[in-house]
C-alpha cells in the first residue's frame, strides 16, 4: 500500500466503482451527462505488460468525445482519459481518492454547458 502504482494495481473495482458513481452524480448535477461505465484498465510494462484488470470509468455521454478529451487535457487543470465507442472514459483507478473532488471541479470547470 506504500508504492502508489502497487495500491493503484490492487485497489478493488468496488472501490473505483464507488468513486465513479459518487463523481457521476456530482457532474450530473451540474449538468454534465455523465454514466459509470465497467471497463479494464491496462497494467503496462515491467512486470505486467499487457495485463488487464477490472476497473470502472466515467463516461462523458452527451457530447463529442475528441472535442471533450481535447478540452480536458489543455485545462488549468489537466484531465486526461481515453475515447472508446466515441465517448470518453475517465478512469479513476489512477487517481488518488483525495483528488477526485479536484478532478470533478476541473471537469465541470471545463465542460458545464
Amino acid at each position: 500500500r506504500e508504492v502508489p502504482v502497487l495500491r493503484m494495481i490492487t485497489m478493488p473495482a468496488a472501490e473505483v466503482e464507488a468513486r465513479v458513481r459518487a463523481a457521476a452524480e456530482a457532474l450530473t448535477r451540474r449538468g454534465i451527462a455523465t454514466s459509470a461505465a465497467a471497463t479494464h484498465a491496462t497494467v503496462g510494462g515491467g512486470a505486467f505488460p499487457g495485463a488487464e484488470i477490472p476497473s470502472w470509468a466515467l463516461r462523458l455521454d452527451a457530447m463529442d468525445a475528441r472535442e471533450a478529451d481535447r478540452g480536458l487535457r489543455h485545462a488549468a487543470t489537466p484531465v486526461v482519459g481515453r475515447v472508446h465507442d466515441d465517448r470518453l472514459l475517465l478512469d479513476l483507478r489512477t487517481v488518488w481518492p483525495a483528488d477526485d473532488a479536484p478532478v470533478v471541479a476541473a471537469i465541470a470547470g471545463t465542460l458545464a454547458p
